[in-house]
C-alpha cells in the first residue's frame, strides 16, 4: 500500500513538473511574435529532427492562430 501511495505521489509530481515546464516553454516561445522572429526560430528548429522540435512546433502553431 505504501508503495502504491508513493508511486501515485511521484506520478502526480512528475505531471505537475511537466505542466510547469510546458507553460514556461509556451511563455518563452510567445516572445517570438513578429514574422521575422518566428522565421528565425523556425529556421533554427529546422536544423533539428522533428522528434526534438515537435512540441515547440505545436506550441508555435497554436500561438500563431491566436495572433492572426
Amino acid at each position: 500500500m505504501a508503495n502504491l501511495l508513493s508511486g501515485m505521489i511521484n506520478n502526480a509530481a512528475a505531471r505537475r513538473a511537466t505542466r510547469q515546464n510546458r507553460r514556461l516553454l509556451e511563455r518563452e516561445l510567445a516572445g517570438f511574435s513578429t514574422p521575422i522572429q518566428r522565421l528565425e526560430i523556425e529556421t533554427i528548429m529546422g536544423y533539428y529532427p522533428d522528434e526534438q522540435t515537435q512540441e515547440m512546433r505545436e506550441i508555435l502553431a497554436r500561438q500563431a492562430t491566436r495572433l492572426f
